[in-house]
């Protein structure tokens, strides 16, 4: 039964969320990064707390989806066959308090109650998000992509009024969040078949596959005109050849991947693999924000 509440937890989601904050606060913020006990304490408590949060949300995601997920992937259920639902609703909430208190604290040591009130509302959105977001057309999608989004913002809290730290965490935010509306919806049309058996009303059940693609391009398209737009402000702005080669390599050259796999694709597999494909150049997204100290 652990074994299956790791899995439920979704591990590899969960690391990525640690290395994108490390990524971007030992990145391109590396002049604030943590460097006495307490920051280092607030630090490792607000990934703590997005972390837990998100485990929370989850485990509830999968406690309502069981009869989809039974379609979509019935080699990864786990309610009811490996895990009992009670267990699903208290992980789901021993989960999530645990994630708002250690916010309540970390905001206390901060001198703001922004960081508590921003996780009940991750929290709540999250619980919300199976039973009322996600039948409804694009605002699940909009709603992970917004949690997403706020990942950069959330890296290098509360030190947001240097100018560059804001651009490069605007530039980011921006990015994971049209990349991760476009992959949210590459999913939808990959569960499509599970979706509207459970009348769900996601983008590709009520208006079809080939519109579902069209905005999953449009999307991707966005995140790569906010490459284009930072590579063209970072050539005025004569940043070094290593950050013009960085934005071009690492965000734009990978996007038109995405791009390519998406417009191809034409089966569940396709789509799968597209899927993992934006999720790779997501993962290389995060990367940069990294390597852009050195260079």
């Amino acid at each position: 039964m652990t074994q299956a509440l790791f899995k439920m937890s979704r591990p590899n989601n969960l690391l990525m969320i640690v290395f994108a904050m490390f990524a971007f606060r030992f990145g391109f913020a590396h002049t604030i990064a943590p460097k006495e006990f307490l920051e280092w304490m607030q630090f490792l408590g607000m990934i703590l707390t997005i972390v837990l949060i998100t485990a929370g949300g989850n485990f509830i995601n999968d406690y309502f989806d069981v009869r989809v997920d039974r379609i979509n992937k019935p080699d990864a259920v786990y309610v009811e066959t490996k895990v009992k639902r009670r267990v699903v609703i208290l992980s789901h909430i021993v989960a999530t308090t645990l994630g708002v208190l250690i916010s309540f604290f970390v905001g206390k040591s901060m001198h703001s109650y922004l960081p508590f009130v921003a996780a009940i509302g991750i929290s709540i959105a999250l619980g919300l998000y199976t039973p009322f977001f996600k039948k409804r057309v694009l605002s699940g999608n909009l709603l992970v992509s917004l949690c997403i989004g706020v990942i950069p913002i959330w890296s290098v809290w509360p030190q947001l009024s240097n100018l560059h730290i804001a651009f490069w965490t605007t530039v980011f935010a921006g990015f994971a969040f049209t990349l991760n509306f476009s992959r949210e919806i590459v999913k939808d049309i990959e569960d499509a078949e599970g979706d509207a058996a459970e009348n769900y009303k996601t983008l590709p059940v009520v208006m079809g596959t080939q519109t579902a693609r069209i905005y999953a391009l449009l999307f991707l398209f966005a995140a790569l005109i906010i490459g284009g737009v930072t590579l063209f402000i970072a050539a005025t702005q004569q940043h070094s050849i290593g950050t013009l080669y960085l934005i071009g390599m690492g965000m734009c050259l990978p996007l038109t991947v995405c791009l390519f796999a998406v417009f191809m694709a034409n089966s569940k597999e396709g789509f799968h693999k597209a899927s993992l494909i934006l999720k790779i150049t997501m993962a290389v997204g995060i990367t940069c924000g990294f390597v852009l100290r050195f260079v």
